[in-house]
């Protein structure tokens, strides 16, 4: 940990951490530290499960994990009792990226079916009897019941829309155009999803299941849904990006990787656009870049006490940094590294000590 008191001190809290990528010598480990650094908690995963990849603050002195293996794991750890209950999606695999607790008790999971027989005719050379992997958002109650489902190939046409897709289309080797990786919901209920393969963040409308506005990415959606114009970013937009969020006002925050760093100059950085829906339009009102780009992983949180967590994933900066805490005003008041090069974090989070 490296702090600078002579700027500020953060605010007094655990950081919710884990190794997604795991260096020689080092293990898989889900984390709870304190600003020092130092581990109040932490969980090493076994081969089975894979690594870590969300560590999600939940109520009641729970944490959510998920894991790499392929189904993902999810598990909820329950501290007060030191016992566990598994989370999954219904019907198809759980996919690592999300685990998002609903006001009402349900979570929010992402998969990543199969779906052959796609046309993607015109995408880099794909052909018209594609394989891809879907994005699923499902609602699922605590007994594990599907409450809500929704499918991106019903609502965007990825000949179209997909930017960067991966993979050979086939059935060995699906085309990713999507991977969505993050999912959160406003107070309508609606559903924010980011889709990194489309340089894309989209609102869902929960009731209708068509996008309602989509920001980033190419100038069209399947479903017809307002296309958002990003005005007077100094970095143009982002690009693959990671966790895409509701802030209370209206606005949505991102970790911008800026991994094509190479065809779209910028770095890395925490950025928050406000909407102007009437005039279809986005401009930042807040960023905090690094100092390079970031390859995947990474997040973004503004929490209400003015301070910000950048967690920098597969960040080709310096010195193998994690996170880094900054005030409201862009202070840097704490970097987080991990001592071994090769770790790295998917995602970062903050709660007040006491949670």
């Amino acid at each position: 940990a490296s702090t600078y008191p002579a700027v500020g001190s953060p605010t007094p809290g655990w950081y919710l951490i884990g190794s997604l990528f795991v260096a020689a010598g080092s293990g898989p480990f889900a984390m709870i530290v304190d600003a020092n650094g130092t581990p109040i908690w932490y969980h090493r995963t076994t081969s089975a499960q894979g690594n870590p990849t969300i560590i999600e603050p939940l109520p009641d002195s729970t944490v959510g994990i998920t894991t790499t293996s392929n189904p993902s794991i999810g598990t909820l750890y329950f501290l007060k009792t030191w016992t566990t209950q598994a989370i999954s999606t219904v019907g198809i695999p759980l996919n690592n990226h999300e685990l998002l607790l609903l006001p009402n008790g349900d979570f929010m999971l992402p998969s990543y079916p199969n779906l052959t027989g796609v046309n993607l005719t015109g995408l880099n050379t794909y052909g018209a009897n594609s394989t891809i992997l879907d994005c699923a958002v499902q609602e699922v109650d605590p007994q594990g019941n599907l409450v809500w489902n929704w499918r991106a190939s019903d609502h965007t046409d990825p000949a179209k829309e997909s930017v960067v897709p991966a993979g050979a289309g086939t059935d060995a080797s699906p085309a990713d155009v999507y991977h969505c990786n993050s999912i959160d919901v406003n107070a309508a209920g609606d559903v924010l999803i980011s889709f990194r393969h489309m340089n894309a963040v989209l609102l869902v409308s929960k009731t209708t299941g068509n996008v309602v506005w989509k920001l980033g990415g190419t100038a069209y959606n399947k479903d017809g849904a307002q296309i958002l114009t990003i005005q007077g970013d100094p970095e143009v937009a982002f690009y693959l990006q990671h966790d895409a969020r509701f802030q209370p006002n209206g606005d949505i925050s991102l970790f911008d990787d800026h991994s094509a760093a190479t065809a779209v100059p910028g770095v890395a950085r925490g950025v928050e656009y406000a909407l102007d829906l009437g005039a279809g339009t986005a401009h930042v009102v807040w960023q905090y870049q690094g100092t390079a780009n970031s390859a995947f992983l990474g997040s973004f949180r503004r929490y209400a006490d003015g301070t910000n967590l950048i967690g920098w994933g597969d960040y080709t900066g310096p010195a193998n940094l994690a996170f880094t805490e900054v005030d409201a005003a862009g202070h840097d008041l704490l970097d987080m590294l991990f001592v071994s090069p090769g770790n790295w974090s998917y995602r970062a989070e903050k709660v007040p000590i006491g949670t």
